[in-house]
């Protein structure tokens, strides 16, 4: 079985608050570091709460790249 992890790349899929951007994959990046941390150390400002202790992946990435074509998604009925 082929593991998937660690990522290289990353593309980013915007939303519809993006407006005519959104609904699409218009950026990517290379993953530079993937580092384990402490919600509290990613989310410095909020107050600790039970969460805080959980560990996450941060990934660091290099300058984002624009797409030349965007990716959109097909939007449909059903």
């Amino acid at each position: 079985m082929k593991q998937h992890w660690a990522p290289e790349w990353l593309a980013f899929y915007q939303t519809k608050v993006f407006g005519n951007e959104g609904y699409a994959v218009n950026y990517y990046a290379r993953v530079q570091n993937i580092c384990k941390v402490y919600r509290c150390e990613l989310f410095p400002d909020e107050a600790l709460n039970e969460k805080s202790q959980r560990q996450y992946y941060q990934l660091k990435i290099l300058a984002l790249q624009r797409l030349n074509r965007a990716v959109v998604r097909a939007l449909h009925n059903g």
